[in-house]
């Protein structure tokens, strides 16, 4: 498959758009797309700005991303920055079912209050690499029956039959999450299994908020093996491994083997 590169040339304000559909309508200024044609692109930021404006984009009766990548599609964003403006009606700015990568690129959906989430990966590989911070807000609110916690990254196993792959997402930056990680599985079909096949991997970064999983069998796995927690992770570390005093004030939990003892946290003295 022919990679495509977009570059930045300077800092815009933009609209969402879909990557890998057969076909485009404009629907009540939202963008619908249909059918499946994948393709293979790069958005080099080239160390700018992108600031998301309306319109959002998806489905039809579903025009609720500010981006929406489609099964089969690769799609690397990279080397700049992004944000989601206030104004904009997006519940996820990020709707995957494709293979995603973000790297050195920061991402920021904290003064969006209708949005849910960053990331919402129902499928496809995602790698979040290189020094990549992304940054929610606290809560969201949809309207005023849906509403709740705004997550960074959200990771949802579907068990459709175009999705059987699931979704694996692997974390390895040396920047930020600064928000919410949740793992959890898409019913809308009353499937009683899962695709067994999600998980949530992180090797590394910078948490400084929950990371949690929705407690069912079709919910994804959650394995860490690396990074640095403000809260203990050692309920989801893999085999051998456990949450252990880092030292530093800032992030008190990191990962280490099970054989070093848990040593309460202390706090790093501040630097001068």
């Amino acid at each position: 498959m022919k990679e495509h590169v977009i570059e930045l040339l300077r800092s815009v304000d933009g609209g969402g758009f879909a990557v890998g559909y057969q076909s485009i309508s404009n629907s009540n200024g939202n963008i619908t797309t249909s059918g499946n044609s994948p393709v293979n692109i790069t958005i080099d930021l080239g160390g700018n700005k992108y600031t998301v404006n309306p319109p959002s984009v998806g489905s039809s009766g579903t025009e609720t991303n500010g981006f929406q990548f489609l099964k089969g599609s690769f799609v690397k964003i990279c080397n700049g920055s992004m944000e989601l403006k206030s104004g904009v009606k997006c519940a996820y700015l990020f709707q995957n079912y494709a293979n995603l990568t973000l790297e050195n690129v920061k991402v920021d959906i904290s003064d969006n209050k209708p949005c849910e989430a960053l990331i919402q990966s129902m499928h496809g590989i995602v790698n979040i690499i290189g020094n990549t911070s992304l940054i929610s807000g606290d809560t969201y609110e949809w309207n005023s029956t849906d509403k709740g916690t705004q997550r960074t990254i959200k990771v949802m196993d579907w068990n459709n039959s175009a999705y059987g792959d699931g979704t694996q997402v692997t974390v390895n930056t040396t920047g930020t999450i600064d928000g919410s990680v949740y793992a959890s599985y898409y019913n809308v079909d009353g499937q009683t299994d899962g695709t067994g096949k999600s998980t949530l991997t992180i090797k590394n970064g910078h948490f400084t908020k929950d990371i949690s999983r929705y407690v069912h069998k079709n919910s994804p796995d959650i394995v860490i093996t690396g990074g640095y927690f403000t809260s203990d992770p050692s309920a989801y570390c893999a085999d051998g491994l456990t949450g252990i005093a880092s030292g530093r004030a800032d992030y008190p939990f990191t990962i280490g083997p099970k054989s070093v003892n848990k040593a309460e946290v202390a706090v790093a003295e501040p630097k001068v």
